[in-house]
């Protein structure tokens, strides 16, 4: 059997290859957002529980169970909804990266600078949404901050492999 490395790829193959890994890198990285929106936004958890006390209703949640308040937030927002949701959000993060000029030449802390920046900024936005009411704020924040990051961490990484590794150290000699 021959090594990975003496194998020759076809122009072809490795079109298909790229696709289908760019393809399972949006798959996931939305899968992530759906799975993160649900954990940060829903009643269930003591967070989204107070998050969702704070926000504008047309009736009083105060005194609602969270399985009331559950089924208030499902009814506004179904779940094929939150799925088209997380799919935008990811090619709305793609989008951002390359009007921001993201290359590999970028590193980690560049990228945790912009995913802060549109944190911080969305977070603002909401604040004046809420009209000063500061919890949905920072939590919204947070979320945009997080989903930015993880998601350009999704579709970005590379994992170095040895033969990319030994070709720099002969570019380096």
């Amino acid at each position: 059997m021959q090594a990975e490395s003496d194998i020759v790829i076809s122009p072809f193959e490795r079109r298909v290859r790229w696709v289908l890994e760019t393809a399972y890198r949006w798959v996931i990285a939305a899968i992530i957002s759906s799975l993160w929106f649900d954990f940060l936004f829903s009643s269930i958890w003591m967070h989204g529980y107070i998050w969702s006390l704070n926000q504008k209703y047309e009736v009083d949640m105060s005194d609602r169970s969270a399985g009331h308040i559950v089924d208030h937030q499902r009814n506004l927002l179904p779940m094929n909804d939150r799925l088209v949701y997380c799919c935008l959000f990811v090619v709305a993060v793609w989008l951002t990266m390359i009007a921001a000029g993201f290359r590999s030449s970028f590193n980690i802390w560049q990228h945790f600078k912009l995913s802060a920046s549109l944190g911080t900024i969305a977070g603002l936005i909401r604040c004046l949404q809420m009209k000063q009411r500061i919890y949905p704020a920072i939590h919204e924040g947070f979320y945009v901050y997080l989903m930015v990051f993880v998601i350009g961490i999704i579709l970005t990484a590379r994992i170095a492999s040895v033969k990319d590794s030994d070709e720099k150290t002969a570019k380096k000699e």
